[in-house]
């Protein structure tokens, strides 16, 4: 069965990066340009993690991570905040998000 990972992150390199280190799995790889269209994906898709880049436009990915787990129909789906070398993860922000881990691009 193929898992889906729904990836939050305005920089298309990254999402495309994504998409080739899992091109040979069971994972199918659906990108959103920000934190809305990746809300407003999860119903239809129902991922089995998201990957919430901590600095976009808008909502970042903390609020994302929030909403997400917020939702009693969502909460249960795995968020992974991403960070970039500038831009490092903020330890208490990420709990207060209930994020499930965080990794730098």
């Amino acid at each position: 069965m193929t898992k889906t990972i729904l990836v939050a992150d305005d920089s298309r390199t990254i999402q495309q990066a994504v998409e080739l280190t899992f091109r040979s799995t069971e994972f199918r790889v659906v990108p959103a340009a920000n934190a809305d269209e990746a809300l407003h994906r999860l119903a239809e898709l129902a991922p089995s993690v998201v990957l919430a880049d901590v600095v976009m436009p808008g909502k970042d990915g903390y609020q994302l991570c929030t909403a997400i787990k917020g939702d009693a129909s969502t909460a249960r789906i795995p968020v992974l905040l991403l960070a970039g070398a500038g831009d490092p993860v903020d330890e208490g922000r990420a709990r207060a998000a209930k994020a499930d881990g965080h990794m730098k691009k």
